[in-house]
């Protein structure tokens, strides 16, 4: 790892070198991007957000507020469709600072046709609790993730896939992916079999939900490449994921019937097959490739 002084001094030379107009981070929260940002800002340099990902609900968190809460500190912020440019809004955020692109995930989506002979009844998408939440335990991933395979398991799915987020070994480690605890703890709770055809996957998302026409998992960009993919997505957002009605229900995308908060729910809304579907310009916006005239005006 490098150190702090490392880190100011790969920045500064690069700053330095370069004098960019301007600086495109994914995010406001890490320490290395927040180094970056002040020093950019330093530098009279235009630090624009591009957020890794989509972010669904009302999330102040990596978006820099000033000292009186009211607008963000980064000087345009790069909104992937208009729904998210409407979530940002929502976050008192000043209008003319938002500029609406096409998702750049989605070109990785098209680029990617690989397709393979896997084949699965449901996929999991698995679970990262929201720990800014403090009632909400990390552990308990697993349990929600054994409440869906329960839930596939009533409607008839047993070739089951949980799509393991892949990051650091620190991470990975505290994540007790084997399926004898799974099998375990789901007959201790249910007191049947588990007779289900459980396996983990890594790698890219947009390449196993290919192999699948049903999904179940968080309110997460996950959800985003499904709609773009057109596949059945589930939302469960059990309390114990660390996310309040408050935040679900900030959401500029769907309504709460599609989200559901406990197995009764999800299991019925499995069976009567009810999903959020994009409309057809959900996904529009500028293509970032596109955007020279926009980068040209930036003093």
């Amino acid at each position: 790892d490098k150190s702090i002084k490392e880190y100011i001094d790969i920045y500064c030379n690069f700053i330095n070198f370069y004098n960019p107009k301007a600086i495109i981070i994914p995010d406001g929260s890490a320490f290395h991007n927040l180094l970056l940002f002040y020093l950019a800002k330093k530098n009279n340099s235009k630090v624009i957000l591009s957020v890794d990902g989509y972010q669904c609900v009302k999330d102040y968190h990596g978006l820099l507020y000033d000292h009186s809460i009211k607008d963000t500190l980064f000087d345009y912020i790069l909104c992937p469709g208009e729904n998210y440019k409407k979530l940002m809004i929502n976050h008192e955020i000043n209008k003319f600072k938002l500029i609406t692109v096409t998702p750049p995930i989605i070109k990785n989506l098209k680029k990617n046709k690989i397709q393979t002979n896997k084949k699965f009844d449901a996929i999991i998408v698995g679970y990262i609790p929201y720990s800014r939440n403090i009632n909400c335990n990390y552990g308990s991933y697993i349990l929600t993730e054994i409440e869906i395979i329960k839930a596939l398991k009533s409607i008839g799915k047993k070739n089951i896939v949980i799509k393991v987020k892949d990051g650091s070994k620190k991470m990975q480690s505290l994540q007790k992916r084997k399926i004898s605890i799974y099998k375990k703890i789901f007959e201790q709770i249910y007191k049947e079999k588990f007779k289900i055809n459980l396996r983990f996957e890594t790698g890219n998302f947009s390449e196993i939900i290919k192999n699948s026409n049903l999904v179940v998992g968080s309110f997460s960009t996950a959800f985003f490449e499904s709609l773009y993919e057109k596949k059945p997505y589930y939302i469960y957002e059990p309390k114990r994921n660390g996310l309040t009605d408050e935040e679900l229900n900030s959401n500029t995308i769907c309504g709460k019937k599609f989200i559901s908060r406990d197995y009764q729910s999800l299991k019925k809304n499995l069976l009567t097959k009810r999903f959020f579907l994009a409309k057809k310009n959900f996904f529009n916006g500028n293509d970032i490739d596109e955007l020279d005239s926009f980068f040209k005006k930036l003093t």
